[in-house]
């Protein structure tokens, strides 16, 4: 209810989507793979994010090259 979109997908098809990031009831935060078309929203994924794969704010991808 209350995500916020960190990523969009405007060229996923055959609908955009986009990822956004909560927080659960008990504080820990998922990533939600999402789209919407028509008054649906479809949960393509979802996935609590890693401190490998993201920056602390959860919100920025490390840069693991």
């Amino acid at each position: 209810m209350q995500g916020e979109i960190i990523e969009e997908y405007s060229e996923d098809y055959p609908i955009p989507s986009c990822l956004v990031l909560g927080f659960s009831k008990a504080g820990k935060p998922v990533h939600v793979v999402c789209s919407m078309d028509n008054g649906y929203i479809y949960i393509i994924t979802a996935y609590e994010p890693n401190l490998f794969k993201w920056e602390n704010d959860f919100k920025t991808r490390r840069n693991t090259l």
